[in-house]
C-alpha cells in the first residue's frame, strides 16, 4: 500500500498573507461562556453549595482577532484569577498572554516569540493557582512557565532537556 503525503492547506488572502477573523469571534464567545461558567462554578464550590447544571447562553463577548497587543489571534487557553477580577488568555499565534478584566478591558500583555524566559512558542494552556500565580503551557518550547499575578517571570518547568513535548 503506497503512502500519501498530506499537504497542509493554509487559507491566504491578498499578497499571500494569512486571513484573519472569522473564527476569532467564535473563539472569544466560547471563551467568554467558559469564563462565566467557571466563575459561577468556583463560587458555588467555594460556598459548599452543589453546582447546578445550567444551559449555556451568550452572557458576554469581547475581543477581536489580530496580531496587535491585546488582540486574540488563536486564543487557546483561559483562566480566571482566584478573586474573579482578571481573565488570563494564552494567545497561541501572538505568542503572548493577555490579562483582561471580565468585561474585556486589557490590563496587561506579555510574551513574544522566542525561547527565553517570558517568551513563548505557541502558548496553548494556562491556569492560575490560589495565590494568583500563572502556569502557561509553552507548547513548542516544551515547558511550563510560571509567572506572578503581574506577569513577571518566576521559573520554568521542563524544557527540551526534560523531554516535554507540546
Amino acid at each position: 500500500m503506497a503512502k500519501r503525503k498530506l499537504k497542509k492547506s493554509k487559507v491566504k488572502g491578498k499578497k499571500g498573507k494569512k486571513k484573519k477573523g472569522g473564527m476569532g469571534s467564535l473563539t472569544v464567545l466560547i471563551i467568554a461562556v467558559a469564563v462565566i461558567a467557571g466563575v459561577i462554578l468556583f463560587s458555588k464550590l467555594k460556598s459548599g453549595e452543589p453546582p447546578k447544571i445550567i444551559k449555556a447562553d451568550r452572557l458576554a463577548e469581547w475581543g477581536n482577532a489580530g496580531d496587535k497587543k491585546g488582540q486574540l489571534n488563536s486564543p487557546r487557553g483561559i483562566a480566571v484569577s482566584p478573586d474573579g477580577s482578571a481573565v488570563y488568555v494564552a494567545i497561541m499565534n501572538n505568542s503572548a498572554v493577555g490579562k483582561f478584566t471580565p468585561e474585556g478591558e486589557l490590563l496587561a500583555y506579555w510574551g513574544g516569540k522566542g525561547a527565553g524566559p517570558g517568551e513563548f512558542n505557541e502558548p496553548s494552556g494556562i491556569t492560575v493557582d490560589r495565590d494568583g500565580f500563572l502556569y502557561v503551557a509553552d507548547a513548542w518550547n516544551g515547558r511550563i512557565q510560571k509567572f506572578d499575578p503581574k506577569g513577571k517571570f518566576v521559573m520554568e518547568i521542563g524544557g527540551a532537556k526534560a523531554g516535554f513535548y507540546s
